[in-house]
């Protein structure tokens, strides 16, 4: 097992952060492009880690709060990004969301994601989560392992019934720091929807209400 070094990912790290997120979305939408609209990563997931590297202010931050990196000899490795508000003082909601978690493929198989669950479990000691969740989708099993070896269970399943075509695109990202969902919000009539809606809040760690 390669001993990695956890940390917070500096701001200079933002962008690899941003090309990996890139990866994992790319693999997903492959697999499920019902799911996963084509703008999705330019839409949410790419401003949910701008969003972690800048205050409520807007003003960039020296490092991120809720992304840690893995950097084995001083190299960058991999990262896990959670929910944003999971580590707000004082506190707001006691519980967090593992948005992603990732490794180079190069670093792979030495141990490296298990280090990073094992920094963020110790976190979620330290500031006493009533809950530390992820969402793996189903073709993913290699994280689904990893997981279960981890200590994580079963909280819930998820089904879907629904056409198999490319995902309708998302509206664009609002250009102001917060709120990324509420241009989404008019677009969602049905309850089922909104539950998507909050569901991926909640794991991207940014609000609904625009505030």
């Amino acid at each position: 097992m390669e001993h990695a070094t956890i940390r917070n990912a500096a701001y200079g790290m933002k962008e690899q952060i941003l090309e990996c997120s890139f990866s994992t979305y790319e693999a997903h939408r492959t697999s499920q492009p019902f799911a996963f609209p084509e703008n999705m990563h330019t839409a949410l997931i790419a401003p949910s880690i701008e969003e972690s590297f800048v205050n409520d202010r807007g003003a960039p931050l020296p490092e991120s709060p809720n992304i840690f990196v893995a950097e084995v000899k001083g190299t960058f490795a991999g990262y896990v990004q959670l929910s944003r508000f999971a580590l707000d003082t004082p506190q707001t909601l006691p519980l967090c969301v593992i948005s992603d978690i990732f490794v180079l493929p190069e670093f792979r198989k030495q141990g490296l994601a298990s280090q990073l669950l094992s920094h963020v479990k110790q976190l979620a000691i330290e500031n006493r989560w009533s809950n530390l969740t992820a969402t793996v989708w189903a073709p993913n099993q290699a994280s689904a392992r990893l997981f279960e070896k981890e200590g994580f269970t079963i909280q819930s399943t998820c089904f879907r019934f629904g056409p198999t075509n490319q995902a309708i695109d998302l509206p664009p990202a609002p250009a102001q720091n917060g709120g990324i969902l509420s241009r989404i919000l008019p677009f969602l009539k049905t309850a089922a929807l909104y539950i998507v809606a909050l569901q991926i809040a909640v794991a991207l760690g940014i609000s609904l209400s625009g505030s």
